[in-house]
């Protein structure tokens, strides 16, 4: 955690900017550059110096994790910001502009007498670009929590079966992720069966799956503050030619899209290659979504592989791969990996079959 804080110290103050020094305020923020998790505390980066400042509820546990960065026990924290301010020549501070509230802007504005807080932009910047590339610990913590997701999906089809609603289905998932040790999960679990799974965000509902069905489950585990994401789409008993046609088109153009991940690709580029195949299978118009994005400390952040993105991957980068098609009305599909881009490709770190399974 020190060298992301001495990193973050390096993109902030290797040229002059509009601030001195900057307040780290999410909760994202701290689990990045500190390894910890908390729903309060406050940061404080200057070019020499770094300072976490949280209450009495956290400050033990803080002192005994966080590296890199002096802890100290809140008290007045807008005195003891000054303060610190004050030994470190700051007169300026910048703040996370992209998560910071304005009522949370305008109470530390108040509070800090003496001081100018300013929208430079730069902070959250370069902690979007940092975040962009994961150092090793990350994916280690990437790949346990995608791991763990996997047994509990696998542990799943063991009792799925038809009757069962997707409310029932989604909460079996994630008492299994929660019994297998996750903090939490990623996001609220998607069940979607039958109609239902035309919609690439439904939620669970009371609906009972019936034969024939394709049941999407789109889950993840929040493991060691980090996130899992993956995709898998079932059947109940046989679904029929058409149904397996649109499985086989996606699970093709999810195939294809991971032979084109390399470092130098460009996204929209990794995304076409999907979209071409599902488009020229005669399902234009019917995969609405990008193609992918990248998974870390939050289940949605960059870098997105969509039609219109801008760059390139870069290896370190995790991203998701999870091409679908949704026939309004009707019934739909969606896969969906997680990937390291590696220095002549990728890594896929989902290891459960892909072939259409049939229940």
């Amino acid at each position: 955690m020190e060298a992301r804080i001495q990193k973050l110290q390096k993109a902030l103050f290797s040229q002059s900017g509009a601030a001195n020094g900057y307040l780290l305020t999410s909760s994202v923020a701290r689990r990045y550059l500190l390894g910890f998790s908390s729903t309060a505390g406050t940061g404080l980066v200057m070019e020499d110096a770094a300072y976490f400042i949280v209450d009495f509820r956290y400050y033990e546990m803080a002192c005994r994790s966080i590296q890199g960065c002096k802890v100290i026990l809140q008290e007045n924290l807008a005195e003891q910001i000054k303060q610190l301010c004050a030994r470190h020549h700051v007169q300026t501070l910048g703040v996370e502009e992209q998560t910071m509230t304005l009522s949370e802007f305008d109470g530390f504005a108040a509070a800090l007498t003496g001081l100018t807080l300013v929208l430079d932009g730069r902070l959250s910047a370069a902690l979007s670009h940092l975040r962009l590339i994961k150092d090793r610990d990350e994916i280690q913590a990437i790949a346990a929590a995608q791991a763990l997701s996997e047994e509990a999906y696998t542990d799943l089809l063991g009792i799925l079966r038809e009757g069962m609603t997707e409310k029932q289905i989604a909460l079996e998932l994630d008492f299994r992720m929660r019994r297998l040790g996750a903090e939490d999960v990623s996001f609220e679990t998607i069940v979607a069966a039958g109609a239902h799974s035309a919609s690439p965000h439904a939620h669970p509902t009371d609906y009972a799956v019936r034969q024939g069905d394709l049941i999407t489950m789109d889950f993840g585990a929040l493991l060691n503050g980090y996130h899992a994401d993956m995709t898998r789409t079932v059947a109940i008993g046989e679904p029929g030619e058409k149904k397996r046609h649109l499985y086989q088109t996606v699970l093709t153009a999810q195939l294809e899209a991971l032979k084109a991940m390399a470092p130098g690709k460009e996204l929209s580029a990794v995304d076409r290659v999907a979209r071409h195949i599902i488009d020229h299978a005669g399902y234009k118009g019917c995969f609405g979504h990008s193609l992918g994005h990248g998974v870390g400390v939050e289940i949605h952040e960059g870098p997105n592989l969509a039609p219109k993105s801008r760059g390139v991957l870069k290896e370190g980068m995790v991203v998701s791969c999870e091409p679908g098609i949704y026939l309004e009305g009707m019934y739909g599909t969606r896969i969906e990996d997680l990937v390291v881009i590696t220095a002549d490709g990728c890594r896929n770190l989902n290891h459960t079959s892909k072939d259409l399974l049939c229940i």
